[in-house]
Parts: structure tokens; C-alpha cells; sequence
């Protein structure tokens, strides 16, 4: 056996690789109670890196102050979608994107670019990642709110942390109820959705997996239902072209 004295190449980091590689995302509806015909679809990024989670490529990237770019790239892809297709999406900013001023800087690029053919969206603001910077976080729901966009809070799964949500960032437009309060704690759904009524927000129950989780979520009072027991994602790579995994 020969050994060589050819240096191993450098490894591209996780967010080079995202950023040049083409990008998987899904699609899957949020339907509104007895408006079958009125659904908007959520735009999820799916990486396609053997072994990790979206979740998981977020926590890679930590704090790295071009991964708001990433998040960037993903909200494109969606505006777009929305453009061509004309329905209306539900998209994902974390915390920490938001309280970026380049990423506010791109938002409103996007918008100017797109928001004008595509259909009114939901932004959804994950509890994935640390709370952002309240003031600079502020400032980038009142660019989404000035263009006519609704501010939504993801995966809220009680009281206090609604409460803690609005302190950092005002009134939101729309609540989604994290899918551990259906599946887990159903009793508790009724009092959530007033508290989230409370606020002038629509809410949304995520999570719906069974046929009894789905009349929990419609006795609760909400105005919206999302989960498997609706449909499963759809995957879209990249420029819209579709492919089976």
C-alpha cells in the first residue's frame, strides 16, 4: 500500500454547502374550518444532509452571522412559489434572523420583488431559536406589517409563553399552537385559543394527527387546522421541480 503527501481538501463548511447546493423544501396546507377551499400552504426548508434535521442544521450553524443568508434563500424560494402559483404561504424567520439589520435590508428586496404578484403571507416567527433583539426584531415586523404582511408566532404551547412573546414583539396577526398541546394536553386547548383571541390573533392548531385530535382542535375555537391527518408534505427541489424521496 502507498501512502500519499497529498493534504486532505478542506471541508466546505455546512452553510457554504446549503448555500450552493440546490435546496429540498415541502409544502403542506393549513386549512381553515369549514373552508376547504381557502387553504395557504407552509413552506418548510428539508435539507438534504445525510443524517440531520432541520432543526439540527439551525443548531450547527448556532449564531453564524451569514446563516440569516440561508434563511433568506429559503423565503425567496417560498415568495416565489406563492408568485407562480398564486396561493398563499406561510413562511419561517427565526428570532435571530429578524434581529439582523442585513437581513431586514433583504427582506424588503424580496418583498419589492414579489409580494406584489404573490398572495398575502403569514411570517412565522420559530420558538426554535434564542428570542431576538426586541428593538431590531421590532423593526423588521413593522417593514413585513407596512407591506401588508400578517406577523404569525410559532409553536406556542402555553399562556406565559404567548405572554412572553408579545412583551418582545407586540400583538401578533396569528398564533399557531404547538402540536404537543393537541397531541398531549387537548384539555388545554380551549383556554390557549381565548388567550390567543385575547390578543386579536387568528389561531391555528397544529399538530392534527388523528381524527379525534381534529375535533378536539375544532371544539377549541380556532380558525385554523394544520397536520397529517390533512395531508402529508409535498417536497419541491428547488426551482420548483418535483422528485421522490
Amino acid at each position: 500500500m502507498f501512502l500519499t503527501n497529498r493534504q486532505p481538501a478542506l471541508q466546505p463548511s455546512l452553510l457554504e454547502t446549503l448555500m450552493h447546493d440546490r435546496l429540498r423544501f415541502a409544502i403542506q396546507p393549513i386549512e381553515p374550518f369549514g373552508a376547504p377551499n381557502l387553504c395557504r400552504f407552509e413552506w418548510f426548508f428539508r435539507p438534504q444532509v445525510r443524517g440531520m434535521t432541520t432543526q439540527q442544521v439551525f443548531d450547527e450553524l448556532g449564531d453564524d452571522e451569514d446563516s440569516w443568508a440561508l434563511e433568506a434563500r429559503i423565503v425567496e424560494h417560498g415568495l416565489r412559489w406563492s408568485a407562480e402559483k398564486r396561493c398563499p404561504v406561510s413562511l419561517n424567520l427565526s428570532p435571530g434572523a429578524i434581529s439582523v439589520a442585513a437581513c431586514r435590508h433583504r427582506l424588503r428586496e424580496l418583498i419589492s420583488r414579489h409580494c406584489g404578484r404573490a398572495p398575502q403571507a403569514w411570517w412565522e416567527i420559530t420558538e426554535s431559536w434564542p428570542l431576538a433583539d426586541p428593538v431590531e426584531g421590532r423593526r423588521t415586523l413593522e417593514l413585513l406589517r407596512d407591506a401588508g404582511q400578517l406577523i404569525a408566532f410559532d409553536d406556542v404551547a402555553s399562556t406565559s409563553r404567548l405572554r412572553d412573546w408579545v412583551g418582545s414583539l407586540g400583538d401578533p396577526d396569528v398564533v399557531k399552537v404547538d402540536q404537543s398541546v393537541v397531541q398531549r394536553r387537548p384539555e388545554a386547548l380551549a383556554e390557549l385559543v381565548d388567550a390567543i383571541h385575547g390578543y386579536g390573533a387568528m389561531a391555528v392548531i397544529e399538530g392534527v394527527e388523528t381524527y379525534a385530535g381534529y375535533l378536539e382542535a375544532r371544539r377549541s375555537g380556532a380558525s385554523h387546522w394544520q397536520g397529517y391527518y390533512l395531508a402529508t408534505p409535498e417536497y419541491v427541489v428547488d426551482e420548483h421541480e418535483r422528485q421522490e424521496y
